[in-house]
């Protein structure tokens, strides 16, 4: 009896063994099959320390080729490794030396507790000065290294003032995010969480497009291999680690500008034009080719450094100012469409224009040009004929023309503009009034792109186009996620009346004020200034090029440049000549 109770124990054990034994293995098959590879990967992850391979996680901002505005590219950074680090101080000490500002970086290593428990960051983007860049090689200082790293911007970013650039998070921004659900400590509503110290648009391009360029992870990363201790194993180097899904999902924006255009117009203003403005734009499509302002900005720098440069972060392509006698092509195109002069009719100018009260306005030159007809006073910029066909033409009617060449509600396509109420505003009351208006005076204020856009409109044979400056968003993948679409055209004067107008600005380049903006082979057609303002003389030149089939018009304004034909005309030219030389290439 025994001996069988002692059989059925053995044999349960020997139940309860394989049972075990089953168990054991089913668990290893999951573990090695099964999620094997899963397993593995979380392994190797805890192994490693990841550093991004960039410095702002944000889409581009590229021109109409994609090429990056920004100057986007490869540059070296400082990367603190705080787990090779021996000594904090003595780091501090050495960088101090070599001529590095090591105040944040003392902060930071001494508020994060032990140093082997922070991760790797990124201290300095750009190590752009090779002096320092050698002396950081050689000095071989623990705990840090020059890792290779996607700059966004760089000092080579062209038309900084229409893309702006990026501050910190205000106080007031962040209960805006915080309100939105966009932060880290908030609704948890937002696709793409804020951090408090992160970067945000502040101006420009970057503000108005901030939902579409904030990403929340980096498009690559560097991987450390670090040891149980969490310490980073220095001899095995960085691997890099492609975040994929994050390059093809992430959004940018495409502008319509060329950047190599961009940057020529740059170089001739930081040559000719210290300050003023600049726009080309496509004929054909209204596309704003190139905008340039100067002075201009640095937008690497701190917000607190940019925003003591007001002066400088004017758009000034967008700013508003007397026009002056660029003005006349508009009044020349209206009285021409009423029928109210001829090309040929015959003026005579005195040197001035007298009104019956007495009221006399000057023309530019004191003594009279005598005799001419409307196409010559257009050519010499001769005021009183103007103001005899200004006065013809009246309030009502200059308004309306300057409506229907959209000088009242002007508009930017993908750019939303400041409106300047009382920009076009002419005085119901006093003939001086309309005259001084037609000469681009009391009355009349546009930007340098409203006055390229007059000179679009008159050599598209007189239709209309909104100019656009923002073409698209679209993905890493290549997918256009929102376009931009070119507005429709509108007639604004009839094709004999425009081809009347394009004849008279011919002349002005041939025989008048205009003839140093001549371009060889091409040809060109255009206006001059010389706009008074409160505080000095504005120089403008605004025409278009070539002559036959014109493809771009250029408007020059140069602040307190004195007489348009001598100041501005020439950066007409210069920029006009490049255009053709790139054309036969």
């Amino acid at each position: 009896m025994a001996s069988r109770l002692h059989t059925i124990r053995i044999s349960w054990i020997l139940v309860i063994l394989a049972a075990t034994l089953l168990l054991l293995a089913g668990r290893l098959w999951i573990i090695q099959i099964n999620r094997g590879a899963q397993l593995s990967a979380t392994a190797a992850k805890a192994r490693l320390q990841l550093i991004p391979a960039e410095d702002t996680f944000r889409g581009g901002i590229l021109d109409r080729h994609l090429v990056s505005l920004t100057g986007a590219e490869i540059r070296p950074a400082a990367v603190i490794f705080p787990s090779l680090i021996k000594n904090v101080d003595e780091l501090i000490n050495n960088l101090t030396e070599l001529g590095f500002e090591t105040n944040m970086l003392r902060s930071r290593l001494n508020g994060g507790g032990s140093n082997r428990k922070l991760a790797p960051f990124i201290w300095q983007v750009d190590v752009a000065d090779a002096e320092k860049q050698k002396l950081l090689e050689e000095a071989r200082l623990p705990g840090l290294k020059l890792v290779p790293v996607f700059t966004r911007t760089t000092e080579k970013v062209v038309a900084s003032h229409l893309i702006g650039y990026l501050g910190r998070i205000t106080k007031e921004k962040w209960e805006e995010l915080s309100k939105a659900g966009k932060t880290a400590s908030g609704l948890q509503g937002g696709s793409v969480l804020y951090r408090r110290d992160d970067l945000v648009g502040v101006k420009g391009i970057e503000s108005l497009f901030e939902d579409r360029l904030r990403r929340g992870a980096a498009s690559s990363y560097w991987a450390g291999t670090v040891d149980a201790r969490g310490r980073f194993v220095e001899g095995l180097g960085l691997q890099e680690i492609v975040n994929t899904v994050e390059q093809l999902q992430r959004e940018h924006v495409v502008l319509t500008l060329d950047r190599e255009l961009q940057q020529k117009v740059e170089e001739i203003m930081d040559q000719r034009v210290s300050r003023g403005a600049v726009v080309v734009l496509d004929i054909a499509s209204g596309d704003v080719l190139a905008m340039a302002s100067r002075p201009s900005f640095n937008p690497r720098l701190p917000v607190q450094v940019l925003e003591g440069q007001e002066a400088n972060l004017l758009n000034r392509a967008l700013e508003y100012y007397y026009p002056g006698s660029v003005f006349k092509t508009l009044v020349a195109a209206a009285a021409l469409e009423e029928g109210l002069v001829t090309t040929d009719e015959q003026f005579v100018c005195n040197g001035a224009y007298i009104f019956e009260t007495g009221l006399t306005i000057g023309c530019w030159k004191k003594e009279g040009h005598g005799e001419l007809t409307f196409t010559e006073a257009l050519e010499v910029s001769c005021n009183p004929t103007f103001v005899e066909v200004g006065l013809r033409l009246g309030r009502e009617r200059l308004i309306r023309y300057a409506s229907l060449f959209g000088l009242d509600e002007p508009e930017l396509i993908g750019y939303p503009l400041p409106y300047k109420k009382g920009a076009f505003q002419i005085e119901r009351f006093g003939l001086g009034k309309v005259a001084n208006a037609s000469l681009g005076q009391e009355g009349v204020m546009l930007t340098p792109l409203m006055v390229a856009n007059i000179m679009a409109t008159v050599a598209r044979d007189g239709e209309y186009v909104t100019p656009r400056v923002v073409r698209e968003v679209r993905r890493g993948d290549g997918e256009v996620v929102t376009r931009f679409e070119q507005a429709a055209s509108r007639r604004v004067i009839e094709v004999s009346t425009a081809r009347q107008v394009q004849e008279m600005l011919a002349g002005v380049v041939k025989f008048g004020t205009g003839k140093e903006a001549q371009v060889p082979v091409w040809g060109s057609a255009g206006k001059t200034s010389s706009a008074e303002s409160g505080s000095g003389i504005h120089a403008w030149f605004a025409g278009y090029t070539p002559v036959t089939n014109p493809r771009f018009a250029i408007a020059v304004l140069v602040e307190y440049g004195g007489i348009g034909g001598r100041v501005a005309a020439p950066v007409f030219r210069e920029i006009a000549g490049f255009l053709r030389e790139r054309d036969l290439r």
